[in-house]
């Protein structure tokens, strides 16, 4: 990079030709994102911008976060940021990054919530919609859910549950930044179990999560990105379904009658988590594809 003068348009075909000699898999996408993030403008306005000359402080500070790329850190933690279902979150190494995949298991609450009759007439009565997300990380599932469903926020609240104190600390953070703290409460603890203390026993609408389910022994063998998260949000036990075993039978205990649970799944887990639902009497059980046609959202109903 000896050129004197750059353009937004030079640097970024330099740094996406660069990071594709580097195998790194959507390098004019991580290429824009960082350089986006440099400027502090959204990459739509970047290509407004092509013949704009760089100053020669945004070009070393950018030469940097290209470094940090290089050796395997992932955009999300580098800028700090993430969008998710159009929102942008706050992220941190503590959390895990959130996947496109997840705005899926979102998408398919808020189509239950306009399209099921359960919930056709709950926001004229005096009674809460109550929803509650597992392993909730940095929050995204709770406050997307809690963002898009706004005008019935009067009769909406969502518990978002999480482990780790350090993710539930980021979570606070895009809670306020998003204004849901009127909505979504975090709660630390082991999976449903800090819902023990609180008398909501029989009265869930709907369970959300998006549990760690890769197989101890597939770890090694991530990609170095991913290898950067935490374990913790992706060690799934040697079957991965350590959790999918604790949390449903522990679910039937606070969801009411014919509501909801719905989980990310890994493909080859499909047959597995839905033997495990029926086992513990779910029914109307749907299994949802992701963009890239693979068996990734499981639905089912408490019977």
């Amino acid at each position: 990079m000896q050129k004197k003068d750059w353009t937004i348009l030079e640097i970024l075909n330099w740094t996406t030709d660069f990071f594709n000699k580097k195998n790194i898999k959507e390098a004019r996408l991580d290429a824009e994102v960082l350089l986006a993030d440099v400027l502090n403008v959204k990459r739509f306005d970047l290509y407004l911008n092509f013949n704009k000359i760089l100053k020669i402080s945004e070009i070393s500070k950018y030469k940097s976060l290209i470094k940090k790329r290089v050796e395997g850190i992932p955009v999300a933690y580098i800028s700090k940021k993430k969008e998710f279902f159009g929102y942008n979150f706050k992220i941190e190494k503590n959390v895990l990054i959130p996947r496109p995949e997840t705005e899926l298991l979102v998408e398919n609450v808020l189509d239950i919530f306009e399209k099921d009759t359960f919930f056709k007439f709950f926001e004229k009565s005096k009674n809460f919609f109550i929803l509650v997300d597992i392993c909730t990380g940095s929050g995204i599932i709770p406050i997307t859910i809690s963002k898009k469903l706004n005008e019935y926020k009067n009769n909406i609240f969502i518990y978002g549950i999480d482990i780790s104190q350090k993710a539930l600390e980021i979570a606070q953070q895009n809670i306020y930044n998003h204004h849901a703290a009127e909505n979504v409460r975090l709660l630390i603890g082991d999976t449903l179990y800090p819902l023990e203390t609180i008398s909501i026993q029989n009265k869930i609408d709907i369970i959300t999560c998006n549990p760690p389910y890769i197989k101890t022994s597939d770890l090694q063998s991530l990609e170095i990105e991913v290898k950067q998260e935490p374990k913790i949000a992706l060690d799934g036990g040697i079957d991965g379904l350590h959790f999918y075993r604790k949390i449903i039978p522990h679910s039937k205990k606070f969801l009411k009658k014919d509501g909801y649970i719905l989980f990310e799944i890994s493909p080859e887990l499909t047959e597995k988590v839905n033997e495990l639902l029926i086992e513990n009497n779910f029914h109307s059980i749907i299994i949802k594809k992701d963009y890239q046609n693979l068996n990734r959202v499981m639905i089912a109903k408490r019977g």
